[in-house]
């Protein structure tokens, strides 16, 4: 059994971008540990921080993503995605 590691959204468009995590974390006004703790998950940004990263990122990285989807909306998410290819 293969292991999937996810790449948080906030890491995948730094990299994405060529940015280190100082550079990453000076445009948002934080410290890189700050920074790194976002992307690995041991804290979450308060709503100034989503909200200049929502900015930074030209709304690549959402606030959504840093708060586990609950898994009923994941259930009615992959129904309506079914849903459209029976109908397409």
């Amino acid at each position: 059994m293969v292991k999937q590691v996810s790449i948080h959204p906030l890491r995948a468009w730094r990299l994405g971008q060529g940015m280190t995590l100082d550079a990453a974390s000076a445009a948002v006004g934080t410290v890189r540990q700050v920074w790194y703790d976002w992307e690995t998950g041991r804290r979450r940004p308060g709503a100034d921080a989503l909200e200049r990263i929502f900015l930074i990122t030209d709304g690549a990285v959402e606030p959504n993503d840093f708060y586990p989807m609950p898994l009923w909306r994941r259930a009615l998410d992959a129904a309506r995605t079914a849903l459209a290819r029976k109908a397409a």
